[in-house]
């Protein structure tokens, strides 16, 4: 009775306690709080990986949703439910965490929902649930998974079966995968397949994220990056519609094996040597060299790079960059031809950095 006596009365909405597990029901776990009632958590909101391994004398953290029922009973969840703001200060979003609340269950058990495509892009799916935004990466996109439709007009509007790999009320951020199940003998014949193999395959599909290709009944999928060694250095994006169609066949090269989407991913950029690696070997640093400015922004200058060769044409595997604070003062105007130092070679990013070529010593401090 003395121990009884010092348990708690109460509890807050959203409070976070520990509970013992005291009896585990069809569709309940009773948990002891050290308080004068019993904690009820529904079986839901744990995975069936969880239950299995859940037995009496486990102790849980949880949340607390209803303080008292009717039947003077603590409701607790796995999972905080409340409204919070997103950012501090006025004009501050606030999130109703009910409408996340089986997101955030769902990344824990698996499960899935149904979505309904409604934008296609360059990224990926955007998909609706319940009034909330979601996103499919390309990566976790399959022809399978899209009922192997390959008229991307017919796409939107269609419901797919959606599992979540990320959950971010804060930031508005809920990413999902359309994750196929696979056949033993999908996985099989996805086995017989190495990294580094060529292969030659027929377009299925032209998508804004990639290209689809059938590989001996195995599924492959080239991404844009993997089309061209060509950068759009003035942000133009690759548009894969005037290059490929559906149904020609290509040969590529693979670069990975998706276990998960049973698919394989694959490079026709990397059947050729990079022109820009063969471009950089004729550059040295200090090396001065003429370039005509393409671009202007806060970051510095862009720069067009005229054939090593002598040839009066541009290199367009190869751009320069001409980082603001190395610009000395100088300045430039769009179109003007001049001269610049090779101050580094930007491997990651398949420019050269450049430094002014200065004629003059006018205004130079020397320490």
């Amino acid at each position: 009775m003395s121990s009884y006596d010092n348990r708690r009365l109460s509890f807050n909405r959203g409070e976070q306690v520990t509970g013992e597990v005291i009896n585990i029901t069809d569709s309940e776990i009773i948990l002891d709080l050290k308080a004068k009632a019993e904690g009820v958590l529904s079986k839901k909101d744990l995975s069936s990986e969880k239950l299995q391994a859940l037995k009496v004398g486990d102790k849980l953290d949880v949340f607390v949703v209803s303080p008292e029922t009717e039947s003077g009973q603590i409701i607790v969840s796995m999972f905080k439910q409340e409204i919070i703001s997103s950012r501090g200060g006025r004009g501050a979003r606030k999130i109703d965490m009910s409408k996340w609340q089986k997101f955030i269950q769902g990344r824990e058990t698996g499960a899935t929902y149904s979505g309904e495509i409604s934008e296609i892009n360059r990224g990926g799916l955007i998909v609706s649930i319940d009034g909330i935004r979601g996103f499919i990466p390309s990566s976790q996109v399959s022809l399978k998974s899209l009922n192997n439709q390959t008229n991307l007009s017919d796409l939107v509007g269609k419901e797919l079966r959606l599992s979540v790999i990320e959950v971010d009320p804060n930031n508005n951020k809920l990413v999902f995968s359309s994750r196929p199940v696979l056949k033993d003998e999908e996985k099989k014949e996805l086995a017989s397949f190495k990294v580094g193999d060529e292969v030659t395959g027929k377009i299925l599909a032209v998508t804004p994220f990639g290209l689809f290709l059938d590989i001996k009944g195995t599924e492959g999928i080239i991404y844009p990056q993997e089309t061209t060694w060509e950068q759009s250095v003035e942000g133009v994006e690759i548009d894969l519609t005037k290059d490929f169609k559906p149904g020609v066949e290509v040969t590529a090269k693979i670069t990975g094996i998706d276990d998960n989407l049973g698919r394989l991913n694959l490079s026709i950029r990397q059947m050729s040597k990079d022109p820009f690696a063969e471009e950089i070997e004729k550059y040295q640093v200090d090396d001065v060299i003429t370039g005509t400015v393409s671009n202007i922004s806060q970051n510095g200058v862009d720069v067009k790079l005229q054939s090593t060769s002598g040839e009066p044409k541009l290199t367009p595997e190869v751009m320069g960059f001409l980082p603001i604070e190395k610009m000395e003062g100088q300045a430039y105007q769009m179109g003007q031809k001049t001269n610049f130092l090779v101050d580094s070679i930007d491997q990651k990013n398949r420019r050269i950095n450049l430094a002014p070529f200065l004629t003059s010593t006018v205004g130079l401090i020397y320490k």
